[in-house]
């Protein structure tokens, strides 16, 4: 009987969960650059593995890596020099060019069970100082989604699109639902009407949030880039054309973060305030800010500093443009 007790006592033990030690902020930073330096080594040696770099600290990603090296025949030794404060810099990672906005994995989190290669997502993460000193990295809680639709749902959402834009002119949509406003060729307004002029939700009449949008949120949350309490409940469609673009802005406290914008069509440069946080504009087409090309069919989720403290803005497009925002009104805080 005290056998009995003692192995119950031993699996009782094993079944705890081992609390995690806390993690240096020198500590991320080497385990981002070891992240990035373990998913090089994937691509360049088209190293067929899944890894679940979410859950792996430091000692295993460092194991992993050379044993993917030991693998493919490669033997650079991993270089970490923690520095002073704790502060992590890998010097392989300089050596074979990687930098911010190399691949990321991300497993959507809707998903169970065995992860197939087709579920690995590539995420771009940016790095931009400020130039008045404001912080290290203005693009902090920038992620941008490469090839996010298909080209087939970008043609569904492009006909869906036109049909709106359609119907608006020819006032067949509730409300406010369709807009002209200025340096914007039109823009469509869904769940809540979002006034661009004071940059806050309004109390205007919108249609509903249609099938075709819904269906882009839930593709947003099955590949993980938004969880299901981040669930957007508003969406607006600028369709713009050339010459067309954004002012500066910084998204209203009234929308929760993060917040997700979608682009069709065409590429165009999105730009982001490098002095304080602040873009100096003389008019649409005079904006002094740090550039970041923004892909056609891909999708960038705004959070933490750059959604909250840096302005951003759109240059004038070279040619047809169709951005897709979609936000979070936080409840009870609607005009």
């Amino acid at each position: 009987q005290q056998q009995q007790q003692q192995q119950t006592t031993q699996m009782s033990a094993l079944a705890q969960p081992q609390a995690r030690p806390k993690t240096s902020a020198g500590d991320v930073e080497t385990i981002q650059n070891l992240k990035r330096h373990l998913l090089h080594l994937k691509k360049t040696t088209d190293h067929r593995e899944y890894f679940d770099l979410d859950n792996m600290t430091m000692q295993q990603l460092e194991g992993t890596i050379k044993r993917v090296q030991d693998t493919n025949g490669l033997t650079p030794p991993i270089n970490v020099d923690r520095g002073q404060r704790g502060r992590g810099r890998i010097g392989v990672v300089a050596d074979n060019g990687s930098r911010p906005g190399d691949d990321w994995e991300v497993v959507a989190q809707t998903k169970k069970g065995a992860v197939r290669p087709s579920d690995e997502k590539k995420v771009l993460t940016f790095k931009s100082p400020d130039r008045k000193g404001m912080t290290h990295n203005i693009l902090h809680g920038l992620f941008m989604y490469p090839d996010f639709l298909s080209p087939q749902e970008e043609n569904q959402l492009l006909n869906f699109v036109n049909d709106q834009v359609a119907k608006g002119a020819r006032r067949e949509l509730a409300g406010n639902t369709y807009n002209k406003v200025k340096h914007m060729t039109a823009q469509l307004h869904y769940g809540v009407f979002y006034n661009i002029a004071e940059n806050a939700p309004g109390g205007k009449q919108v249609e509903q949030m249609p099938e075709e949008l819904n269906r882009i949120v839930m593709k947003l949350i099955n590949e993980g880039i938004l969880k299901q309490n981040q669930r957007p409940n508003t969406a607006v469609v600028s369709v713009m054309e050339e010459g067309d673009g954004m002012l500066p802005k910084i998204e209203s406290k009234e929308f929760a973060r993060p917040i997700c914008t979608v682009s069709l069509l065409s590429d165009a440069d999105m730009l982001f305030g490098d002095k304080g946080g602040q873009i100096e504009a003389h008019g649409i087409g005079n904006m002094d800010a740090y550039a970041l090309n923004i892909p056609r069919r891909s999708a960038i989720r705004l959070d933490d500093l750059v959604a909250n403290d840096v302005e951003h803005a759109i240059s004038p497009v070279k040619s047809k443009r169709i951005v897709i925002t979609f936000r979070q009104q936080i409840y009870g805080r609607s005009r």
